[in-house]
């Protein structure tokens, strides 16, 4: 890669100067990573030089929690939940904003560039510890690591005899050769250099044969048992080629999509074309992968960055640890914590959430007035999974609707804001469950045998605005740090406002519609760059465009913080250890 004696002082470089990016091109040159690359999205890092470092650093110190005794390097690097600013009136009809949190995302999350340096750095510290813990464990084992980084795109692309058009390539993966590189650096020695590829030069050859035997099935030139042992066949092969880097460390970077498709798991361990996999990165690539096989993976067997990756990748598991979570003795003690810190305590909403299993309401609603009750309701939430089907998807609509409220059903497993379904105001349940079926159909043809179900349902919130009328949400970044010591601790800062590229028209909340904030959609939706949906949002005066003080973003920093204390100590602690699922994991 990059001079790995100097990567640091070329990151500083790289976000905080003008600096081309021929370096980074070498690099795609060198390691013959071209396949997977459309051009170089460069602007997160004007989002970074915007930030404002010493507020970073702040929040830094103000949210700092130790990480448990026993926790892996690997199990949580970093992920950036998202929080939906939303109205609701009060008991004396005065109109305020609330919060919600319906994902953390995870490691595979695009824009890390736009974080602060002193935290990108802290973050890719992480991936390098993490990298020489899984040396260090492969070395005992007398075997040579395996990493795969995965990142988005690709979902909706067709693959010709084994190719893609570069069209259908991601324009922000080159954020990946950061983590590539600290990995490469790590596993690698004088002695046994890494092998730094892509997945694209591994399964070429597999994907261009199985292509065609696809083809040639859909001609009926093959039956199904010449279809199958055509298939076999390509797998045989592809394993037979992998050998040749059997005596060889490798990091190998690609696209969730291929990746899952290629690689099989067995007691727990993934494997691409007969090798083990050591690390991961990317939480819905792994969580699509164990549920394209139906199989868990093994925590003992598998460094997955991050642990949580089922509750990255699913937000209906992210909901229930979030309801667990406030109902926990480590909750209770927040704002006591938050007293100590010499702030305030007021988590505007994020602290509650509601379960709402059926159509029956919890009793103590029976008190409530008008808006109260409209306020509690915002904060249901259900789960309808795969043997639910469409008869859980209509009674949650039915459900929904007999209490007011439009259901917005998100998917488990996809990203880009992709596959989330709303109900339209006076639509027919007929009309919607044929628009639902279509979209799930969309759905696992992009993102594969692995995404869908379970779905998240909430209701719709009426999102807040910009002055200018855009609606926008607030993304944090959750990470962890290691000091000089070797103690792990967990921060959160304010990331980026993300908003759409139209301008809504102010609507009843009755009448409200769900509206994408994602800066990728953003960007093919208007030719305009990234940065025209983005502001970087650890400033004084972008905290003040959302109408949130200081305190409130401490805590809002640190109920972040608490979604990463129950989805990375809670699971942890809580739960213990030993009792979160690192023993051997049977095949299902």
């Amino acid at each position: 890669m990059f001079d790995h004696q100097t990567s640091k002082k070329y990151l500083r470089k790289l976000v905080n100067s003008g600096l081309s990016f021929s370096d980074c091109l070498q690099t795609i040159e060198q390691y013959k990573l071209n396949s997977l690359f459309n051009g170089i999205h460069d602007e997160a890092k004007l989002i970074s030089k915007n930030q404002d470092q010493k507020l970073a650093d702040i929040f830094e110190k103000n949210s700092l929690i130790e990480l448990p005794i026993g926790i892996k390097a690997s199990d949580f690097i970093c992920f950036p939940p998202d929080v939906l600013p939303y109205t609701i009136k009060d008991n004396t009809n005065i109109i305020k904003l609330d919060y919600n949190c319906s994902e953390i995302n995870g490691t595979g999350f695009g824009s890390m560039y736009t974080l602060p340096i002193n935290q990108l750095e802290t973050i890719l510290n992480s991936y390098k510890n993490a990298a020489c813990k899984i040396k260090e464990e492969c070395q005992k084992n007398g075997e040579h690591p395996l990493i795969v980084v995965a990142n988005s795109g690709r979902e909706s692309a067709e693959r010709i005899n084994g190719e893609y058009l570069k069209s259908a390539n991601s324009k922000v993966i080159w954020e990946k050769l950061s983590i590539v590189n600290e990995f490469a650096e790590q596993i690698g020695s004088l002695k046994t250099p890494c092998y730094v590829g892509t997945i694209d030069n591994i399964t070429k050859s597999y994907f261009m044969q199985i292509d065609i035997a696809q083809m040639n099935f859909n001609k009926k030139v093959l039956n199904e048992d010449e279809y199958n042992k055509e298939i076999n066949n390509a797998y045989a092969c592809a394993t037979i080629s992998m050998q040749k880097y059997a005596n060889k460390p490798m990091v190998l970077l690609g696209y969730s999509r291929d990746i899952v498709e290629c690689c099989n798991i067995k007691h727990g361990q993934p494997y691409l074309f007969g090798r083990p996999i050591n690390g991961f990165v990317n939480d819905r690539a792994a969580l699509n992968l164990s549920k394209k096989e139906n199989k868990k993976l093994d925590y003992k067997k598998i460094h997955i960055m991050n642990v949580s990756f089922e509750e990255g990748g699913d937000k209906f598991s992210t909901a229930l640890a979030r309801e667990k979570f406030h109902t926990s003795k480590e909750f209770k003690e927040l704002s006591t914590l938050a007293q100590n810190r010499g702030f305030t305590y007021d988590v505007c909403g994020l602290d509650k959430l509601y379960h709402f299993q059926n159509d029956e309401e919890l009793s103590l609603v029976s008190n409530m007035n008008d808006n109260d009750l409209a306020a509690y309701r915002m904060r249901y939430f259900r789960g309808v999974n795969e043997k639910d089907g469409i008869n859980g998807i209509i009674k949650a609509l039915d459900d929904f609707k007999k209490l007011g409220m439009k259901p917005l059903y998100k998917p488990s497993g996809s990203g880009q804001s992709k596959g989330i379904i709303g109900y339209k105001t006076g639509e027919s349940n007929n009309s919607f469950k044929q628009r639902f079926c279509e979209n799930l159909k969309k759905i696992e043809k992009e993102f594969g045998k692995g995404a869908g179900y379970p779905f998240f349902v909430m209701p719709i919130l009426k999102l807040a605005q910009t002055k200018k009328g855009e609606v926008y949400d607030l993304r944090f970044a959750v990470y962890q740090k290691i000091n000089c010591a070797g103690n792990s601790s967990i921060h959160t800062i304010p990331l980026v406002l993300r908003k759409t590229p139209d301008i809504i028209k102010d609507k009843s909340g009755e009448d409200n519609d769900y509206y994408p904030t994602n800066i990728t959609l953003s960007r093919l939706k208007t030719g305009r760059p990234g940065t025209d949906f983005m502001i970087p949002l650890c400033r004084e005066d972008s905290l003040k465009q959302v109408n949130l003080t200081q305190d409130q973003i401490k805590n809002l920093g640190r109920n972040e913080r608490d979604l990463l204390v129950m989805l990375s100590c809670i699971f942890f602690v809580l739960l213990s250890v030993n009792n979160y699922p690192k023993s051997a994991c049977p095949d299902v």
